[in-house]
C-alpha cells in the first residue's frame, strides 16, 4: 500500500484498492486512479456524491459511516455508471 499525500488514501496499485475509510474525506476525491475498482470512503464526512462518472471502472463503493443526503452527476454519463 502507498500512503497518498493529497489526503491520507491508502492506495494498492496491484489490486486496484483505495482505502480512505476515517481519513476526513468530505467528498469523493477527485484524484483517485481512473482504474480504480474498490474505493472505500466508510467513516468520513460525504455528504454529496458526483460526479462518478470518471470512475467507470468502480465495482464496489463503501460508503458506511457518512452523512450522504444528496447524489448528483452533472456529466452526460448514463444512470449504470451509479453504483
Amino acid at each position: 500500500m502507498k500512503q497518498d499525500a493529497a489526503g491520507g488514501a491508502d492506495v494498492d496499485r496491484s489490486s486496484l484498492t483505495v482505502v480512505c475509510e476515517g481519513a476526513g474525506y468530505t467528498q469523493v476525491p477527485r484524484d483517485l486512479p481512473s482504474t480504480v475498482v474498490t474505493v472505500d470512503l466508510s467513516d468520513n464526512a460525504v455528504q454529496s456524491l458526483g460526479p462518478l462518472s470518471r470512475l467507470r471502472h468502480v465495482v464496489n463503493l463503501r460508503l458506511r459511516g457518512n452523512h450522504i443526503t444528496r447524489t448528483r452527476d452533472n456529466s452526460s454519463a448514463s444512470p449504470g455508471y451509479w453504483l
